[in-house]
């Protein structure tokens, strides 16, 4: 919803589907919120990697990395057995 993108900066920079149709993607934060999940994160912005319903969009699961500095992940990958890889 437009109130749940007003909490912080969320922004999508990465996505990969595994072959169930399941959505991941990586991103930037700065805020509580991503896409309406509340996020802890460390510092004043953060990457974030998260798990989306692939029926609603909606976040399943999210994580940022725990650090006082600021993170960025480049690229998100999926192998042939649906190992998740991040390059940062």
């Amino acid at each position: 919803s437009t109130d749940s993108l007003n909490t912080g900066i969320n922004s999508i920079l990465k996505i990969v589907v595994d072959r169930q149709g399941t959505p991941f993607v990586t991103g930037q934060l700065a805020g509580n919120s991503f896409l309406g999940k509340p996020v802890q994160i460390s510092g004043a912005q953060d990457s974030i990697l998260a798990r989306l319903n692939p029926a609603t969009g909606e976040p399943v699961w999210t994580t940022a990395p725990v650090s006082t500095g600021t993170e960025t992940i480049f690229d998100l990958g999926l192998d042939s057995a649906g190992n998740l890889y991040l390059v940062g």
